[in-house]
């Protein structure tokens, strides 16, 4: 998902945001500093220049402007007014990840892979991240570390992944490989298939018949630390 918000909805955050902020009487530098984002960018989300909108940025700027976040994920498009009003027990019957206020759930995220240098998968969750339904029923998270994705996945952060979803010419999902689990891009050319890097320092993988491979799920968000 890339996030991309078309113009009226930019626009609409933008007002928000910036009474907001003048409303507490802040500047954007000390904004800056309460919700640890850069400056130029609160400038751009303010004057509705940024296309696309990590929902990160989203909850930090509502945390340090006492916002409910829930609001601003609907003016932007990650939310809904068809997400509310569902049943709990409905949502719990649909999902095996904890409901919580019936329309978002909490999402495991693994410390368990590396884009570049490689880790063993780790069992145990090392957190958990709360997400509106609609991106993450069905999904788990996991910390990237590395750079050999970037600039599309910037090392540590957090791509939301569904297990056993066809990954797709081009995609990019999370694969086991060897002893390594790794996010990259999957690719195949006539008969050879390949995980690519999007960075291009790093050279690209071959995957061969005997290799000893799989297929962990498809990346279906990108939640890229600011």
């Amino acid at each position: 998902m890339s996030y991309e918000v078309n113009y009226e909805n930019r626009m609409k955050l933008a007002r928000l945001l910036k009474d907001a902020r003048e409303k507490k009487e802040l500047k954007v530098n000390q904004l800056s500093v309460k919700a640890d984002i850069n400056k130029s960018l609160i400038s751009r989300i303010e004057k509705g220049q940024l296309l696309k909108i990590n929902p990160f940025l989203i909850k930090k700027l509502a945390s340090a402007l006492k916002i409910d976040f829930k609001e601003l994920y609907k003016i932007v498009g990650y939310l809904d007014d068809n997400d509310f009003g569902t049943s709990e027990t409905t949502l719990k019957e649909k999902s095996n990840i904890e409901v919580i206020e019936g329309e978002y759930i909490q999402v495991p995220i693994y410390d368990s892979v590396s884009a570049g240098i490689g880790r063993t998968p780790d069992p145990e969750p090392s957190d958990y991240l709360s997400l509106p339904l609609m991106m993450g029923k069905g999904c788990v998270g996991i910390t990237v570390d590395g750079d050999s994705m970037e600039t599309t996945i910037n090392n540590g952060s957090v791509v939301l992944i569904k297990k056993d979803v066809e990954v797709g010419q081009n995609d990019i999902g999370v694969f086991l490989y060897g002893d390594e689990a790794l996010v990259k891009r999957y690719k195949c050319i006539e008969d050879r298939c390949y995980l690519i890097s999007d960075n291009k320092d790093y050279p690209d993988r071959e995957i061969r018949e005997d290799d000893d491979f799989k297929v962990c799920g498809k990346v279906v968000w990108i939640l890229n630390k600011a």
